[in-house]
């Protein structure tokens, strides 16, 4: 048994292709560092706390992941409040140039310099052997066979086609207005017996509590 409570939320958009792929690649890197700081250093809801891509059958998209204290569906309500309501605020630190945010003590640089850096990133060069025979065998083992994949996202992310406004419209028509979400609860040991965990109302009420945007 796990010791502690997980809530895990995919948010599942569109068939895997180059350009889905990146997009969806590109979204999760974006939000992730807002999602930790938020989630983690200023509301204190979990010990693991991440977003990142993910890939269910053959289609891609957003993984949101807490791992903590408090119960699973008070998480899921803090996530899809972050999903509503703090998201916009990286879109809008991203049109600015260069800065260093005193709140997240750390640089943050504008959209065009983060896709740069993301794209160099996925398509590293090999250096050795040993780091192409794993990129040939994870393409083989997955049957995907896109040995090309990482050169043609890091081409699709840098170029043109992806700009700041792709984000939010990926944001608005993919994540808020998806079709298809699936979430899982995982409670730990200490609340395995059924009558510790909150119902229902106790969340909601839990949630007008400390919900800063009630």
């Amino acid at each position: 048994i796990q010791e502690i409570n997980a809530m895990t939320l995919f948010i599942q958009n569109d068939v895997k292709n180059v350009e889905s792929y990146a997009i969806n690649f590109l979204y999760s890197k974006m939000i992730n560092s807002e999602f930790f700081y938020d989630l983690r250093s200023r509301q204190s809801l979990g010990y693991v706390v991440h977003v990142g891509p993910f890939q269910f059958g053959n289609r891609v998209g957003t993984i949101f992941i807490i791992q903590g204290t408090e119960d699973p569906k008070y998480l899921h309500f803090k996530t899809l409040e972050f999903i509503n309501t703090r998201v916009q605020s990286v879109f809008d630190a991203q049109q600015q140039i260069d800065y260093f945010d005193e709140k997240l003590q750390k640089n943050v640089t504008n959209f065009q310099s983060f896709k740069e850096t993301l794209g160099r990133n996925i398509n590293k060069p090999l250096f050795t052997q040993g780091a192409l025979n794993k990129r040939l065998w994870n393409e083989i083992t997955t049957s995907r066979f896109d040995f090309d994949r990482s050169k043609d996202v890091d081409e699709f992310i840098r170029s043109d086609n992806v700009t700041l406004q792709t984000m939010i419209d990926y944001h608005n028509d993919k994540i808020l207005n998806t079709s298809t979400a699936m979430v899982a609860y995982t409670y730990g040991a200490q609340v395995k017996d059924i009558s510790d965990r909150l119902s229902n109302e106790q969340v909601f009420e839990k949630v007008l509590e400390n919900n800063e945007n009630f």
